[in-house]
Order: C-alpha cells, then structure tokens, then sequence
C-alpha cells in the first residue's frame, strides 16, 4: 500500500530548490521531528504516507502523526485496494496514542457496520478529541456505536453521518463534548437522545439533519443551559407533514437555524439571549392551521437582533389567518430570503415591519424561476399606518432581484417617501427595464440624505 500511494504522491510534490543555484535543498527533514510529525498530521492520511519513500530517516514518520483524514471524494485508490483494507493497515502502524483528529468519510464501500464501530472504538481507545465518521453507503442494519464513545473524556467534537443507531447507554460522561453533528442517524428514543443532550455540560453547538420519517423521533426535545449555536434540518421528499414535535428550551442559544417541514407541535422556550435567526418554515398545501403554526414560530424569534426568512416562510405566513402580533424590540437586521417558483405570489410582511421598532437595516432577495414567461410580484399593500421602524430607524434598505414591477416600485416610493432617517437605498437591477431609474429619481423623499444606487 506505501509504495503504491507514494509513488504517485511523489511525482506531484517534487522538493524544494534554492533558485540562488538551482541545487536540491532539502530543508524540511533537518526540522525537529515533533514539527515534520505535526505537518505530517495536518495532511490527509494518504499522503501523509507516501512521504515514507522520500527516504529512510521518513518512512515511518507517518505513524507518529496524531492524526487519521480519509475522504473518499479526494483519494484514488487502484482497484485492488479497498478503503477498509487501507484504513485497518494504517491504525495497525500507527503508533500515536493520542488523537487529534479520526476523519472518516466513504460513499461507495459495503463496509461491515462491525468494522465501522471497532474504528470507533480505536479512536476512543487513542484519546480522540474529535471524531467524524460519514457513512453515505447504506447498510443492512444500523451501525451499533460502542459504550466507550458515550464515556470518552477527551472528545470535544463528535459528527456522526449515516445509518448509526444512536443507542445511549444508562451512563453518559462526555465533559469536554462542544460540537455535536448528527445527519441521518436513528435514534433509540425520545427519552433516550432528550437526557443524552442534557447530559453534555459543556455542549455549545448541535447539528441536526433528519431525512427519514421513521428514524425513531417522535417528539425531538433540546435542552441545554450551555448550548449557543443551534442547526435545525427536518425534511423528507416523501411526506414533508410527518407529525413531530418540537421542543427547544436553550437559554443561553445565540443562532438559530432551522428548516422543518416535520413538526406540527412545538415549544421554544427561553431564547432570551437569542441574536441571529433564519427560519424556513412551511406547508406545502397551504393549510390555514399549518400556516397559523409558522406564524408562532417567527413570533418566538422575537428577541433576535438579526433575523432571516425565506420564501416559503413569507408564502406561510401570507396565507395564515393570524397575524404577527409580538415585538421584535430588538430586531435591528431583517433579510427576506425569497424564491418565486413560476409567479408564485407572497405578500410582503407589513406586519412583521410594524413590529419592529428599532429596524435598521431591511434587505430583500428574490431569485426568480420563471415558466411561461410569469413574473414574480411581492404582493405589496399599503399599511393602515406608517412603520415606527420608518420614522425612527431605518437607514438602509437593499433589493436584490429588483425587477422594478409594480408593487415593487410602490415599495419603494413608500419607504423614500417615509423614511425619516433613511441614508442609502440600494437596488440591484440588472433585470429591471430602462425607464424604471427615471421613475424612481421623481419619487419624493423625505430623507434629503437619501442616496438610491443602482447596479
């Protein structure tokens, strides 16, 4: 295996030379050894190999790297080798006793999920501080995580991909655990992933991707005093109404992201400290009482300072039978993230403006799919009243994918026209027609200060 790889490896990575007299200059051998181990550990493990023929004083340096990297995607090996024969050759060498870093990931080998959970085990058993294994070739039967990897006191950083059963055994002890990723896993119940979550201490960002509707969730229960980045991704192409339950109760939780098309019940309790929000929310048969739930959900964002909504959460909350009601009084940042699919209308949230007093900073995207030539308007309406946010604060507003169509145009002569404060409105235009710039520059303003540009 060493002299395959390397000889491949060696012909891209030709040595140094001295270009004063063009003569071989090898200067990376003569640093200390602890330095040439460290290099050799930031390196995929692959080439960190094929260094063992450069010459005798390197050809086992590679073992004392502290870290393991395959990833599929980047190594090519001959047909002969397989990714589980190399990676069992390596651990079998490799001599280091503490791991800085166990990176995994494969695609197209039918790798036993025994083997999967013994490389686990050897990374536990070497002291690893963060673990990614990514097993994107499904398998028979879930891949069973061993008990070790639920008491490991050097992990920092766990990501598991793939079709683990996340079993949780009755002693969980990870107390240096930051980073948690988990994408695709089944899980052994409720209970059981709700009291591992409260029993990392020290857990500060989670990461969670769901695509199966009977991955062993019924109600997903996130509570944590430590946690500060949450990532929420609940979909399936399938059936995007599967009937989960949402709780989240994060006090000290500063981001927020979160796609869910699961859950029909939800909790989000103690956000308080909360200060960056994106939301993909929606329902794909536009029910009122699906829509009605979307509308709750923005209204528990409403302690963020920087808050994201996409289109299909615009296109909910346009077709609800309930308003935004809750302050948004810390709301400084808003980013309307919009898709239009062949004309498809959404209305622009004048409630959600009126409900954010100290707004600054407004800015629009709207990426058009067109068939049959249809247009994609925003469906603007005058408010009954002026936004507070209109007098008081909003100095920028931004517009990517102006089009410069009818209510788009009615937008902005309104918010030029009662914009108190108002410093800069940008319009990028690229797809709107010639004359709409003579148009805007006969819009009153109120802000004298006010510079509309164009790109």
């Amino acid at each position: 295996m060493e002299s395959s790889i390397a000889l491949r490896a060696s012909s891209d990575n030709p040595p140094c030379f001295d270009v004063r007299d063009a003569s071989p200059v090898d200067r990376i051998s003569n640093l200390p050894e602890p330095i040439i181990c460290h290099i050799l550990s930031l390196m995929p493990t692959y080439s960190a190999v094929a260094t063992s023929t450069l010459s005798k004083s390197w050809r086992y340096l590679w073992t004392k790297a502290n870290a393991v990297q395959f990833d599929a995607w980047s190594c090519s090996f001959d047909d002969d080798i397989y990714f589980e024969d190399v990676v069992n050759k390596v651990l079998t060498q490799l001599k280091s006793k503490q791991l800085d870093l166990f990176h995994l990931f494969w695609y197209n080998d039918d790798i036993d999920p025994a083997t999967t959970s013994k490389w686990i085990s050897e990374a536990i058993a070497r002291n690893v501080k963060v673990l990614y294994i990514n097993d994107e070739f499904p398998t028979d039967e879930p891949i069973q995580l061993p008990r070790s990897l639920f008491t490991c006191k050097t992990l920092e950083s766990l990501s598991l991909g793939g079709d683990f059963l996340f079993e949780v055994p009755g002693t969980v002890h990870l107390p240096k655990l930051g980073v948690l990723e988990l994408n695709y896993v089944f899980y052994e119940s409720d209970k059981a992933f709700h009291e591992f979550i409260s029993s990392c201490p020290m857990l500060y960002s989670l990461s969670i991707c769901r695509r199966k509707i009977n991955d062993g969730l019924i109600v997903c229960a996130i509570s944590s005093c430590s946690l500060r980045v949450l990532e929420l991704d609940f979909h399936d192409d399938d059936d995007p109404l599967c009937q989960q339950h949402l709780k989240i109760e994060a006090p000290a939780l500063e981001r927020l992201i979160m796609r869910d098309e699961f859950s029909v019940m939800f909790s989000l309790e103690g956000l308080s400290s909360l200060r960056e929000a994106k939301l993909d929310l929606y329902d794909w048969d536009c029910d009122s009482d699906a829509c009605n739930l979307v509308v709750k959900q923005v209204q528990a964002m409403n302690c963020a300072k920087l808050l994201t909504l996409t289109g299909r959460t615009l296109f909910a909350l346009t077709h609800a039978t309930t308003r935004l009601s809750a302050k948004f009084e810390r709301l400084t940042r808003l980013y309307l993230d919009c898709e239009g699919y062949n004309g498809c209308k959404w209305s622009f949230p004048n409630d959600l403006l009126d409900c954010s007093m100290k707004l600054e900073f407004l800015h629009i995207t709207k990426w058009c799919y067109r068939i049959n030539g249809a247009q994609d308007e925003i469906c603007w309406r005058k408010p009954s009243k002026v936004p507070e946010c209109l007098s008081n604060s909003l100095a920028q507003v931004s517009f990517s994918g102006f089009e410069g169509l009818s209510d788009e145009l009615k937008l902005i002569k309104y918010i030029l026209k009662h914009g108190v404060v108002l410093k800069c409105v940008n319009l990028d235009s690229r797809d709107a027609p010639d004359d709409f710039k003579k148009k805007i520059s006969v819009f009153p303003r109120t802000s004298q200060s006010c510079q509309v540009k164009f790109s």
